[in-house]
C-alpha cells in the first residue's frame, strides 16, 4: 500500500522500521477501504510517522501505548507547531490505536473506576440497572444518566448522589425550576428519567420511603394540534431534489421514497441492515421500538430505488447498515438524526415551509393520506406499527369525512326567514 503513496524507497523503508513500522500499511489500507484519497492517506500517515519517531526517541515499547501518552504526544504537536494542528490528526491517532488494539497489541482502554466519584459510580450502577433489569437502549440510559446528573448538581437544593436527603418538596421545586428554562417535551423527559432514578433507589434500598410522588407530571393534553401533513405534489416536489446522476443524490432519492411509502421512523431507517431486505420475497425486517422486529413488503418502486442505490451509489464499504456516508469515511451515520437532516434539507431545497421538517413529517403524511383513501385507524395503525390504538387516533382530526357523519343537528332548530319576522 506504501508503495501506492510514496515513490521514494527510503521513504518506505523508513515507516516499515521501528515499532509501528509493521502495522502501518494495514492502516493505510483501512483508510483506503474507507474511501481516503492517496493525499489524505499520506497526511494521516505523516501523523503515524511522527508518532513513531517521538516513542522511538523515548524508548517506549509498543505495548506500553495508552490514551494518557496519545494525550502527551498530541500536546507534543501543539507545541512543535505552536499550537496549530489540524482537528483530524486526535480522530487518526485513535484510529490507529483502535487497529493496534485489535490485533492485540494494545489492552484495552480499562475505566478507572477508583477514580470515579460518588456520583459517578451511582449513574454507573443506575446504567447498568437500566441495561440489565429494564433492556433500555444505550442512547437512552446516556439520555437518563444526563438528565439525573442535572437533577443531582442542580443548585436547588439537591446537591448529595445518595437518597438520604431527597424529599418530595425538594423534587418538585426542582421540577418547577426546571419547567421555566426548558420546553414541555423536556421537562416530560426529566421527569421520566427522575421518576425511574427514585425507583431504582428504592429497589436498592437506598431509601425506604416512596418520594416518586414528588416528581409530578406536567399536564400534557396530547392531539391538541392536528398533524402537519404535505400534499401530493409537495411530497413529489421531494424526490425531484434529488439529482439521481450523483451518488449522494440516489441515496437521497432512494431514502425519502422508502419513509414516504412506509411511514418507517427515522431511527427503524437508520437501524436498517443490507441483510434486512429479502430481495427475492419483496420483504423488509425493521427494527422498531422496544427491540421488535416486524417484516413489512416491499414496494416495486422502493426496492428498485434500493437497488439502484445499492448497485451504483453505495460506497463499498465493512458497514452493514444501509444507508452509509457518501464521502470519506465510507461507514454508517453517526445517529438517527442525519435521516431526518436529509428529509429537512430536501424540504429547503423544494421551498417547503413546515415546523415538523424531519423524518416524521413524511410519516404523518401517509397516515394522513391513508385516511383520506377510505383506510380505518386499525389499518393506519397497523401501518405505522402501533402498538396501542391511542396513539393513532391522533389522526382521527384529519379525516374530515368520517367528522362530518358525526355532526349531530342542533336540536329544535328551525330556520327563520327574513319575510316572516
Amino acid at each position: 500500500m506504501l508503495e501506492k503513496i510514496y515513490s521514494r524507497s527510503a521513504t518506505v523503508s523508513e515507516l516499515r522500521s521501528g515499532p509501528l513500522g509493521l502495522f502501518v500499511d494495514d492502516f493505510g489500507s483501512l483508510l483506503a477501504s474507507e474511501g481516503y484519497t492517496c493525499e489524505v492517506i499520506e497526511t494521516k500517515i505523516a501523523v503515524i510517522r511522527s508518532l513513531h519517531f517521538w516513542l522511538v526517541q523515548r524508548d517506549i515499547p509498543l505495548g506500553h501505548l495508552t490514551s494518557r501518552l496519545i494525550d502527551q504526544f498530541v500536546t507534543f504537536r501543539k507545541w512543535q507547531y505552536q499550537g496549530f494542528t489540524h482537528k483530524g490528526h486526535a480522530s487518526t491517532l485513535r484510529a490507529f490505536v483502535a487497529l493496534l488494539r485489535s490485533r492485540g497489541l494494545i489492552p484495552p482502554e480499562e475505566p478507572a473506576v477508583s477514580g470515579l466519584s460518588a456520583l459517578d459510580k451511582r449513574l454507573k450502577d443506575f446504567g447498568e440497572h437500566l441495561e440489565r433489569e429494564r433492556g433500555v437502549t444505550a442512547k437512552c440510559r446516556e439520555a437518563y444518566c444526563d438528565s439525573v446528573r442535572k437533577f443531582l448538581t442542580s443548585t436547588c437544593g439537591i446537591k448529595a448522589s445518595d437518597g438520604a436527603t431527597l424529599s418530595p418538596d425538594g423534587i418538585s421545586a426542582f421540577i418547577i425550576e426546571f419547567r421555566k428554562s426548558c420546553s414541555l417535551s423536556h421537562a416530560q423527559r426529566m421527569v421520566t428519567a427522575i421518576r425511574s432514578y427514585l425507583r431504582f433507589l428504592r429497589f436498592r434500598g437506598d431509601i425506604r420511603i416512596d418520594v416518586t410522588g414528588g416528581a409530578l407530571a406536567f399536564p400534557n393534553w396530547r392531539g391538541t394540534r392536528l398533524p402537519e401533513t404535505l400534499t401530493t405534489d409537495q411530497v413529489k416536489s421531494l424526490f425531484r431534489t434529488c439529482n439521481r446522476k450523483t451518488a449522494v443524490g440516489r441515496r437521497d432519492y432512494a431514502l425519502l421514497l422508502l419513509l414516504a411509502r412506509t411511514g418507517l421512523r427515522a431511527g427503524e431507517v437508520f437501524k436498517l441492515r443490507l441483510q434486512d431486505i429479502d430481495w427475492k420475497c419483496g420483504e423488509m425486517v425493521i427494527h422498531g421500538k422496544g427491540r421488535r422486529q416486524t417484516k413489512i413488503p416491499l414496494m416495486q418502486d422502493v426496492g428498485s430505488a434500493l437497488a439502484d442505490y445499492v448497485r451504483n451509489g453505495r460506497p463499498k464499504c465493512h458497514a452493514p447498515q444501509l444507508f452509509v456516508r457518501a464521502v470519506a469515511p465510507y461507514r454508517a451515520f453517526c445517529r438517527s438524526g442525519t435521516i431526518s437532516t436529509i428529509v429537512r434539507v430536501a424540504a429547503l431545497r423544494a421551498g417547503i415551509k413546515t415546523k415538523c421538517k424531519g423524518a416524521h413529517l413524511l410519516r404523518r403524511t401517509i397516515a394522513t393520506h391513508a385516511l383520506q383513501a377510505g383506510a380505518t385507524l386499525p389499518e393506519v395503525g397497523g401501518l405505522l406499527r402501533h402498538r396501542s390504538i391511542e396513539s393513532t387516533q391522533l389522526y382521527a382530526k384529519v379525516d374530515h369525512k368520517r367528522l362530518r357523519e358525526l355532526i349531530v343537528p342542533w336540536p329544535n332548530y328551525t330556520r327563520t326567514i327574513r319575510g316572516d319576522r
